[in-house]
């Protein structure tokens, strides 16, 4: 078994404001759509190397295309490798696009970038990619993850591609894995209670699942799961 209790918190919602909230939720969604983006988050649009790609060969940049104008530094976005090694150049911004010239050629491994970028409405985008090139994912048993009490199904405590299985009532939310290489998370979704990504390097992470309990609760649950290569 894997992973460290470290803490959890329950949000509890009573039955009738659901139902209120539901009846009127088409009026909402009718002022969502009219309010459209012009009070959305930046969001982006397209990745490239996409998440969780295992590419054939080393790209020679990384671009990102947002939803709306963008703004940042030469930090912007960050590249590393397995051993934290720096291995892009200074990032660039023109637009909705956000860019940075690999440095070198990649070789055979997992690697992920991390951009941190601000939308025209001030918020801060931040997000961690990862991908592979050529490398597959190796075998690896599949394991349980305890994290304050709850008990998550990981596929594998190794490197690559695993699904992370949510059990004890615990429905769709997501999940936050932060590795100390990076400042940003890999984000996980969970739909019908399953959620997949890519853990390029190996190390400890923070794992941070956020979930609703039997449609009525929300949980997060919070601690430590150590990641063979």
């Amino acid at each position: 078994m894997v992973g460290q209790d470290s803490g959890a918190a329950v949000r509890h919602y009573d039955r009738g404001v659901i139902r209120r909230a539901l009846a009127v939720l088409p009026v909402l969604l009718a002022g969502l759509a009219l309010a459209g983006a012009a009070h959305g988050h930046a969001g982006a649009a397209t990745l490239s190397p996409a998440a969780d790609q295992r590419l054939a060969g080393p790209p020679p940049m990384i671009r990102i295309v947002f939803s709306e104008r963008v703004s940042g530094g030469p930090t912007a976005l960050r590249l590393v490798d397995a051993a934290g090694r720096s291995r892009a150049g200074a990032a660039r911004i023109t637009g909705r696009e956000l860019t940075a010239q690999v440095t070198g050629t990649l070789g055979p491994g997992r690697y992920a970038y991390a951009y941190a970028v601000t939308g025209t409405d001030g918020h801060v985008i931040r997000r961690a990619v990862p991908f592979a090139v050529k490398v597959a994912t190796p075998a690896a048993a599949a394991t349980t993850v305890t994290l304050a009490g709850q008990r998550l199904r990981l596929s594998g405590a190794r490197v690559g591609v695993r699904t992370l299985a949510l059990w004890g009532g615990l429905e769709d939310g997501t999940a936050e894995w932060r590795h100390p290489l990076l400042d940003a998370p890999f984000a996980w979704t969970f739909v019908a209670g399953r959620a997949s990504g890519m853990l390029p390097f190996p190390g400890t992470y923070r794992l941070t699942v956020r979930a609703l309990v039997d449609g009525f609760s929300e949980r997060t649950v919070s601690g430590t799961v150590t990641i063979a290569g």
